[in-house]
């Protein structure tokens, strides 16, 4: 994999620097590959070199580019608490059944290998 050019680099740490303003940490070699993406991107748009379409990445480019995206993951809420965080996972009436139905059966073969008056959580002890 080729190094990355200085400018690459520098500009790299001045996006994960805003990033960072807004709470997000994004590793660097993902930032330079989403700057190196982007110029070649803008060059090709307006038919220009990569070179002078570094030009077009100032500092305010760069802030609204940290700007979107975090936008683009709030919906994902990383770093959330997944146990406050409401359940919105519909499951068909079938698989639910089905799900049930597996459960029932591991729990009639752990009592199965586990004698009646000993508890099946000590089978594996």
């Amino acid at each position: 994999m080729p190094r990355p050019s200085s400018w690459v680099s520098t500009t790299a740490s001045a996006l994960g620097e805003e990033l960072a303003r807004i709470g997000l940490t994004v590793p660097a070699d993902r930032l330079e590959a989403l700057l190196t993406d982007r110029v070649a991107a803008v060059a090709e748009q307006m038919r220009i070199t990569e070179r002078t379409a570094r030009r077009y990445f100032d500092h305010d480019t760069l802030r609204t580019l940290a700007r979107e995206l975090a936008l683009s993951i709030k919906e994902e809420a990383p770093g959330a608490d997944l146990l406050t965080l409401p359940r919105t996972i519909a499951m068909p009436l079938p698989t639910l059944g089905a799900t049930i139905a597996a459960l029932v059966e591991v729990a009639a073969l752990a009592g199965a290998t586990t004698g009646p008056d000993e508890p099946a959580n000590q089978r594996w002890l």
